[in-house]
């Protein structure tokens, strides 16, 4: 059997999978925008509904803020473990292993912690008041169940910190520690060490898990409508779809939801052709 075969019939059962659990319903998704709940023709009309509508337009900035702020938050919350993980110290062991355990936590899980936290009437606010930072539990700023998202945010980032950090740790303790050691020996300070040597060594790692961190946190439902109170696109996309007077509205529905992934394909897209190191020409 050819290597070329060989290699079809290994990728077979995932291509398998995916085709059945995202193209095909992808282009139904694709098909059903384009066509009323009686099973007329209307084009464009869904997207054009979508778009002039002011709620998809808050949505999509509100969506667009938590999915940055909270992987931007946990890039840097990463940074800073694998940067102090990677190092030989007293308890490490343990510490990689509570760094680790978040990862199994389901995002519902996360979700329920920061409620337990952050209300008002959470353990941080009656710790507070208590200690005397406060006046009442009540005093408390509103963090979850809010507006502003920073409950979604926190939980989001909890949660990607160490899917992240952990893939960052594995090239730091792999290979960089060589390549930093020489240029130590030449006299290179730290931040130029990290700049030049550790940042473009992480850097695939880095953004791959950042694309991948981003389109969960644009794409998801759970986690904003318990720790939020305004909606994402997922949120807005689902109540449409589910709300009985707003039937006529259901290619809208999928409108929105084919805006999620085609922002998500195109980052990955983008990803593949500026960051994957590109094949050498062969002869």
């Amino acid at each position: 059997m050819k290597k070329e075969t060989k290699a079809i019939l290994a990728v077979l059962p995932a291509a398998a999978v995916i085709f059945s659990f995202f193209v095909i319903p992808m282009l139904i998704s694709v098909e059903r925008s384009f066509v009323a709940t009686d099973g007329g023709f209307i084009g464009l009309s869904a997207y054009e509904a979508m778009l002039n509508n002011s709620k998809f337009k808050d949505a999509f900035i509100y969506t667009l803020e938590i999915s940055l702020f909270s992987t931007v938050l946990a890039v840097i919350a990463a940074l800073g473990v694998a940067m102090a993980l990677r190092h030989t110290f007293i308890g490490k062991k343990l510490s990689l292993f509570l760094f680790q355990m978040n990862a199994s936590i389901p995002h519902l899980s996360v979700a329920a912690m920061m409620l337990f936290l952050l209300l008002p009437l959470g353990f941080i606010s009656g710790l507070s008041a208590q200690l005397g930072l406060i006046g009442s539990p009540f005093e408390f700023p509103l963090v979850v169940r809010s507006e502003s998202g920073v409950g979604t945010i926190l939980s989001f980032a909890w949660k990607f910190a160490p899917f992240i950090g952990l893939s960052v740790l594995s090239v730091l303790q792999s290979a960089a520690p060589e390549y930093e050691e020489q240029a130590a020996t030449l006299g290179v300070g730290p931040y130029r060490r990290f700049v030049y040597i550790l940042l473009p060594m992480i850097k695939p790692a880095l953004v791959a898990s950042f694309i991948i961190c981003f389109a969960f946190a644009f794409g998801s439902y759970e986690v904003p409508l318990i720790l939020g109170e305004s909606d994402t696109l997922a949120k807005l996309s689902f109540d449409i779809f589910n709300t009985p007077h707003m039937g006529d509205r259901r290619p809208e529905a999928y409108a929105i939801s084919n805006l999620v992934t085609l922002v998500t394909l195109a980052i990955s897209i983008i990803y593949f052709k500026t960051i994957t190191p590109k094949r050498r020409a062969t002869k």
